[in-house]
């Protein structure tokens, strides 16, 4: 008997490789982004990330890996700037006269 696969759960990084493919191959984001949904339903990527995806493929990227994240969240670190909203640091010139 064979077994049932849940294609819904093919993971975003096996998503980039099939858009790595698929843009070495010519195909157009949107192409790709439908073969997706097709296969993956609900939890394939979204039309705007295969086109940032494949636009960094076409540009002679390799990895499928994302960028290196900060290690401060986004939300954090607005909070951290906003606390420092209004606070004098010296510059070089204060500092040198």
């Amino acid at each position: 008997m064979e077994e049932k696969i849940d294609w819904s759960q093919i993971s975003r990084s096996d998503q980039r490789s099939y858009i790595k493919i698929e843009t070495l191959r010519g195909k157009k984001p949107t192409e790709i982004q439908n073969a997706l949904h097709e296969i993956c339903g609900d939890s394939a990527v979204d039309r705007s990330t295969v086109s940032r995806w494949a636009s960094r493929f076409r540009e002679g990227w390799v990895s499928i890996q994302d960028d290196p994240r900060s290690l401060m969240p986004r939300v954090q670190y607005r909070k951290f700037w906003r606390s420092m909203d209004g606070m004098c640091f010296p510059t070089l010139r204060t500092v040198l006269t």
